[in-house]
């Protein structure tokens, strides 16, 4: 976890732990959120891999106002990457502020390639200024500061596990 620009990056926050952590996925450096670390490889491909359908929530806001037929497109797929489809298990306008000539929208994925969500709103002619992923499956952010982090609390970890353990006896089917 290095920055060629020498900014801080997520690995600055967790100096006085012990155990080698690394992020569980990524955020974009413009991009605030959730992000899990953890020192369990099997753990952190459990959450990233799309196989899994682990859901990540996140919140843009957006110029100018979305309309009912972006996100729509977003929720039936469009295309990134070189004719690669996606789309959102959800998503919905939360506001428009005719003031700031803003939307705020969600949408929820389970996959994480580069850029992802940027170019998916892009695909749907949606001007992003700030994103910010707010859950990761049931974890949110709310009562994290930003630039701030908490441990998992045990049951949570658990549910976590018991997901994963649900996933790997559906495979041996």
């Amino acid at each position: 976890m290095y920055d060629p620009q020498g900014r801080k990056t997520v690995a600055d926050y967790f100096k006085d732990v012990k155990a080698r952590v690394f992020p569980v996925g990524r955020l974009d450096y413009d991009v605030s959120g959730a992000l899990i670390m953890t020192n369990d490889g099997e753990f952190a491909d459990y959450v990233t891999h799309p196989r899994y359908g682990i859901k990540k929530t996140y919140q843009a806001l957006c110029k100018g106002k979305v309309n009912k037929y972006q996100v729509r497109e977003l929720v039936d797929g469009v295309v990134i990457d070189d004719d690669y489809k996606t789309k959102a298990l959800d998503a919905g306008i939360i506001k428009y502020d005719e003031k700031t000539d803003t939307s705020i929208i969600f949408l929820i994925i389970t996959e994480g390639r580069k850029h992802h969500v940027k170019k998916m709103l892009i695909a749907a002619d949606i001007y992003l200024e700030k994103l910010k992923r707010i859950a990761i499956e049931f974890l949110n952010i709310t009562d994290v500061p930003s630039g701030t982090y908490r441990p998992l609390k045990p049951h949570e970890v658990k549910s976590f596990y018991g997901m994963f353990k649900g996933y790997k006896a559906n495979d041996k089917k």
